[in-house]
């Protein structure tokens, strides 16, 4: 997924690119790419600045956090940078970002490594506490059965034992 830019034409470009998951190199403990990455790129350029727009779709397979088991995780997102050549010189002060800069990148040797952006973006989809679905009921934390496929014979009122004695407290009521 790299751009010449030298090559690009001046203007509105339009690209549809597809890749392998292992290309992305985006795999964990608890998560891997399964699909292969779509990445439909609209690509504007003027002189040596580029902007990349498009949707990007794949799919991961995760873990859901409450039942344990996997599930494949659809994604679906804009992505979205400017890109401008990296300068030679070297800033020794720290400068402020504007906000319009924050999604700007630079890029060297004439290439835009498009892979970088795409892994960002597929990064940030993942969610924080996988759920296989919104009303997963988890495992039994007593017995330990996946409560979405069986129903356990556990006693749902379990008190524990450390608080037991609290049950014998009366209230006082104010009449």
């Amino acid at each position: 997924m790299l751009l010449n830019v030298p090559k690009l034409p001046e203007g509105n470009s339009e690209f549809q690119l597809e890749d392998r998951p292992n290309y992305f190199q985006l795999s964990g403990e608890d998560f891997q790419l399964v699909e292969p990455v779509r990445f439909d790129c609209h690509v504007w350029k003027s002189g040596r600045e580029v902007i990349v727009r498009g949707g990007l779709q794949s799919a991961f397979r995760l873990t859901c956090s409450r039942c344990l088991e996997p599930f494949t995780f659809a994604v679906t997102t804009t992505v979205f940078a400017d890109y401008r050549p990296r300068s030679r010189q070297v800033v020794e002060e720290a400068l402020e970002l504007e906000p319009a800069e924050l999604d700007t990148r630079t890029y060297a040797h004439d290439e835009i490594d498009l892979r970088l952006l795409v892994r960002d973006h597929l990064s940030l989809e993942l969610p924080m506490k996988p759920l296989c679905r919104e009303d997963c009921a988890g495992l039994c934390p007593h017995c330990g059965v996946n409560l979405n496929t069986q129903r356990c014979s556990c006693v749902e009122q379990q008190v524990d034992p450390r608080l037991a004695i609290l049950q014998q407290v009366k209230l006082r009521t104010r009449t």
